[in-house]
């Protein structure tokens, strides 16, 4: 976490799928910088099987909060969204930005966390200097 003694802002979500009891999965879609949970087709929100929460990371979409200023925020926020919601057998997929959340989450490795689906993204990613001013 990248300051224990703060709370972080929980993500939005809008839960999708009627699977439900203790062995289903969780699988949670983290979009990327500047998107929402609308980013995400049908084909992933209405997996069959799984409970799927496509999130809106702080400062996106429905989700309260400031756009972060760093991947390892993002992480916080889904970190204490899983807790918040006792999920035990999680699935995290990001796509760009949501990949390096993702992967930051891995590396902490969490008792929850039991796969990891990366989009488009990749360990360093790149971002245009102009979008910091903006």
């Amino acid at each position: 976490m990248t300051d224990p003694s703060a709370t972080p802002v929980l993500p939005a979500a809008v839960v999708h799928g009627c699977a439900a009891g203790p062995a289903v999965p969780d699988v949670l879609l983290i979009h990327g910088a500047g998107g929402d949970h609308r980013h995400f087709p049908p084909a992933l929100t209405d997996l069959p099987g799984v409970r799927v929460h496509a999130l809106d990371l702080p400062g996106h979409g429905a989700a309260e909060g400031r756009f972060a200023d760093s991947v390892e925020v993002y992480a916080d926020a889904v970190a204490a969204y899983v807790e918040s919601r006792g999920l035990a057998r999680v699935v995290l997929a990001g796509h760009s930005m949501g990949g390096a959340v993702v992967m930051t989450l891995a590396l902490r490795a969490p008792a929850w966390l039991r796969a990891q689906v990366l989009i488009g993204t990749g360990s360093r990613l790149k971002v245009l200097p102009l979008l910091f001013v903006l």
